[in-house]
């Protein structure tokens, strides 16, 4: 590979964009997933879990309930299945951004889990983008 396949695979990606690394990274910086916004500890975890309402799909299972803290949390549960930790960590960042960018916003004040079944590592971004928004859809009306 010469000098010019170097120079086009550094200007894909964020280079691409032609702003300079230090406004690069205020962009990224600025589409972080706010840690007030993560379910971590597991007693928050369980206690949708065990108390919130659910809604179940072939590929995955939301649980969800109110919350005192204004905005939406998030918690994923994505369970290894006999499969790499790669594609879990793949699974997990996909469902991870999908709620992040289009279903949070939209949310009212509530805690979500997402529980990955098998069947979510098969599927692409588009079935489990449209399975996370119509459930959405069906939450805020």
């Amino acid at each position: 590979m010469g000098q010019e396949g170097l120079e086009s695979q550094a200007k894909e990606g964020a280079q691409a964009l032609g702003s300079s690394p230090a406004v690069q990274a205020r962009a990224l910086r600025r589409e972080r997933f706010p840690r007030s916004w993560r379910l971590a500890r597991q007693s928050d975890l369980r206690a949708v879990l065990h108390q919130g309402r659910r809604f179940r799909t072939p590929l995955i299972e939301l649980y969800w309930k109110g919350n005192q803290v204004g905005h939406p949390r998030l918690g994923l549960i994505v369970p290894r299945f006999q499969n790499t930790v790669v594609a879990r960590n793949r699974l997990r960042r996909r469902l991870r951004e999908i709620a992040r960018r289009r279903i949070l916003p939209d949310l009212p004040a509530i805690d979500l889990v997402v529980r990955s079944k098998p069947e979510a590592y098969g599927a692409d971004w588009d079935e489990l983008e449209a399975v996370l928004e119509r459930w959405a859809r069906s939450l805020t009306g």
